[in-house]
């Protein structure tokens, strides 16, 4: 696990970090446990907002950290991850419909991170889903899928992260709790496409964010499998 693929430390602009302090207290965490570069992703919710106005709070939103960052002493700002812009995108009825949804998509690639609403398999998920692939061309990356073990039949589960389509974000934290690291440990030996993240808010939650129990457990995987997961993170973050 070279790379995060999720994390709410750009400063003011959700409910992740409140400063720039923060953001760089972030920052240096992940970059104490080896995570070399670092996705942005705060909430894009579509009813709330246009496209271009959350691109225009997130570019002010890394200006800022980025100002910052460049004031720190060399040593410090040398040993941060690197940063990529994304978002987290919850997903809705009609998002399709939404102009330059797109544009939310990793840097210059085609990859979204995609959350789903925690109200219950609804067909329209799934629809929206295949429209984001076939009509835009977008790859979602679904967002912390061990948020949905308990929320979905299994059949549900199936019906949603089941395509070869799909990357599959698995938050670190799913190695916490018994039940949870058992299906997270099956998920990542099996064929699918797993990306990983921390899903870091605040800096007083990183020792909370499953980070060193997800390292040993990718740690313990044959080189094959490793060698699998790395290939993916480069393909979208490299």
């Amino acid at each position: 696990m070279k790379y995060d693929f999720h994390s709410h430390f750009l400063p003011g602009i959700d409910d992740g970090a409140r400063d720039v302090s923060q953001s760089v207290a972030i920052l240096e965490y992940l970059a104490s446990r080896g995570i070399e570069k670092v996705l942005a992703t705060p909430h894009y919710v579509s009813h709330h907002e246009s496209v271009r106005h959350f691109l225009d709070r997130r570019e002010h939103a890394f200006n800022k950290l980025e100002k910052h960052i460049n004031t720190l002493d060399e040593n410090v700002r040398s040993k941060l991850p690197k940063i990529e812009l994304g978002a987290e995108v919850l997903l809705e009825k009609d998002i399709c419909e939404k102009e330059d949804i797109e544009k939310l998509a990793i840097g210059d690639s085609r990859y979204v991170l995609i959350e789903l609403p925690l109200e219950g398999y609804k067909d329209w998920m799934s629809e929206e889903i295949f429209n984001l692939i076939y009509q835009f061309g977008i790859v979602p990356i679904m967002a912390h899928v061990n948020r949905y073990y308990s929320l979905y039949s299994k059949s549900e589960f199936e019906q949603l992260f089941s395509s070869d389509k799909l990357v599959l974000q698995l938050n670190c934290e799913s190695m916490i709790g018994f039940s949870s690291a058992s299906r997270t440990k099956k998920l990542i030996k099996s064929p699918s496409k797993i990306v990983f993240g921390c899903d870091i808010h605040s800096p007083s939650k990183t020792e909370e964010s499953g980070l060193d129990r997800m390292l040993a457990l990718i740690n313990k995987l044959t080189d094959g499998r490793k060698n699998e997961l790395c290939m993916l993170e480069d393909s979208i973050l490299g």
